[in-house]
């Protein structure tokens, strides 16, 4: 697999992300030099390089920030993933990329639906949220996070355009499904936390309707209050909703 070369810095307060090449061209000047030789030089200069995928990537000194060495690393795949010791400079300054990045997609039309990318910014915020692991099977049958505990949480996610009034969520589960809770996030269209709901699993199954649809408004009592506060004191102040 071809390995792409990015470069994040810091403008403005935002995180941007660009690729090496065209970063070197637009803030150093026109080269010959291959784009590895370009890499080096960076990391000569103290640029932090991380591999995320099939991309790696060169943070600035200022977007760095002193972040672990590993807060990027590759999961081994039988394991269940923990955030609990990543940097949340480090996750703040990737998420805001990678969120920019998908809306210039969608604006191109190279992305057409959020499904897959929303379901699984959901389940890592909620596991950060409820100190939960995410299931090293992305395809489990059941549930996507568990606790030290042993409990079990289903995450619904669900990105809102400003103009829907869908306020539901579907529940086809059977009762004698392994899940303890059922998790609904609810983003805005940038990706900015709206609404977060915690419900145990059997007042979902009794709240549904006889069509499998959960309605946010029979499960009000289960709203997570103070959102933003509890968004600041788990370091996720970068999905905070300035409007909640």
């Amino acid at each position: 697999m071809i390995k792409k070369f990015f470069v994040i810095t810091i403008k403005e307060g935002n995180a941007v992300k660009i690729g090496l090449k065209k970063w070197w061209r637009l803030n150093v000047g026109p080269t010959n030099k291959i784009t590895h030789a370009l890499y080096f030089s960076l990391l000569a200069d103290g640029w932090k390089s991380e591999v995320v995928g099939n991309e790696i990537l060169l943070f600035s000194p200022e977007a760095y920030n002193g972040a672990e060495e590993d807060v990027v690393q590759r999961i081994d795949s039988n394991q269940n993933v923990n955030f609990s010791n990543r940097s949340f400079e480090m996750m703040s300054v990737l998420f805001t990329s990678f969120i920019e990045s998908y809306n210039a997609l969608k604006e191109v039309g190279i992305l057409r639906n959020q499904k897959d990318i929303t379901g699984q910014l959901g389940e890592w915020v909620a596991s950060v949220i409820f100190d939960a692991n995410i299931s090293a099977n992305g395809i489990n049958q059941f549930w996507d996070l568990e606790n030290a505990d042993g409990i079990k949480f289903q995450v619904k996610s669900h990105a809102k355009s400003l103009t829907t009034n869908a306020r539901w969520t579907p529940i086809e589960y059977s009762t004698d499904a392994i899940i303890n809770y059922i998790v609904i996030v609810v983003f805005d269209p940038n990706y900015k936390l709206l609404e977060l709901y915690k419900i145990p699993f059997n007042e979902a199954l009794a709240r549904r309707t006889d069509r499998n649809i959960l309605n946010w408004s029979q499960v009000v009592h289960f709203k997570i209050e103070n959102l933003n506060d509890l968004l600041q004191e788990k370091n996720l102040g970068f999905i905070v909703n300035a409007d909640a």
